[in-house]
């Protein structure tokens, strides 16, 4: 995944600064194409290493740092910019050629990061779902980025028409706020692994802790049906104990024939015949 955010390096943080400098350097100052192109050379020769070397870094630290410290590296980019406004070789060299170097290797690797983070997390069987999102969530956030800032350049060069930089200084503040609310939303809502795991450990801990607390809320009363259930089946086996005894003294003595020697047998064999007393 390293290499998908390298086409968007300049189509999303970049572009804009690329778009108001090209359009100061050309229009206002006057600089041939190629001028421009040699000015911007830097920017390419750091982006591209990065952007190919940047996933041990990623993968040796927390994502959560390494998108701070690229966020961090833009806020410094255009916060710089804001104030090249003048059409010299030491401004280029003091200012646009710091900001645009730092600038490139914080959007460098705040696209690398970006993806390993996604893409981390993300399962198999929706890896082409959540790619897609991501590169149309790019291309938006380039065509409005670059449309807010046009606009706002614009409206603020109508209003100082006298002062040359002051839209493009605008702008640049304008990306400078925009990285800082980045900055904040990623301290603020990304979670480490650390913490997602301590979360699961206390989750687990609290089921853990409601399943003790209802399995001894419902023992007494399992011990009490277990108990009921005894008794009713002793009072059973004693009932048809009984009933089996009485059964067998009536089958025995309803065959017998008249007469007194025969009589015994059968009178023996119902005295014989124990009836538990108590379970009738």
């Amino acid at each position: 995944m390293s290499a998908r955010p390298h086409s968007f390096v300049t189509s999303r943080s970049l572009t804009p600064s690329h778009r108001v400098k090209v359009q100061l350097w050309q229009d206002v100052y006057h600089w041939s194409p190629i001028k421009s192109a040699i000015h911007f050379l830097p920017i390419g020769l750091i982006a591209g290493p990065i952007t190919l070397f940047a996933e041990p870094v990623v993968g040796r630290f927390e994502q959560k740092w390494v998108l701070l410290a690229a966020l961090v590296l833009l806020i410094i980019s255009s916060g710089t910019f804001p104030f090249a406004n003048e059409n010299t070789q030491r401004s280029y060299l003091a200012y646009d050629l710091p900001a645009s170097i730092i600038g490139a290797s914080g959007g460098a690797l705040l696209f690398v990061t970006t993806s390993v983070a996604i893409f981390k997390n993300t399962p198999d069987a929706i890896s082409g779902t959540i790619a897609s999102i991501l590169n149309s969530s790019l291309q938006l956030g380039a065509a409005v980025g670059s449309a807010v800032v046009t606009s706002l350049m614009s409206g603020v060069s109508k209003q100082k028409p006298q002062e040359v930089y002051a839209g493009r200084a605008a702008a640049f503040w304008f990306l400078f706020a925009t990285m800082i609310l980045e900055f904040a939303a990623v301290v603020v809502f990304y979670r480490t692994d650390a913490q997602v795991a301590r979360a699961k450990e206390q989750e687990e801990d609290a089921e853990k802790a409601t399943s003790a607390v209802s399995g001894h809320e419902q023992s007494p009363a399992s011990v009490e049906v277990r108990e009921k259930t005894s008794v009713d089946e002793s009072i059973t086996g004693g009932t048809d104990l009984c009933v089996s005894g009485y059964a067998t003294a009536v089958a025995t003595a309803a065959p017998t024939p008249k007469g007194p020697l025969s009589a015994s047998p059968s009178l023996s064999s119902v005295k014989d015949v124990s009836v538990p007393s108590g379970n009738i």
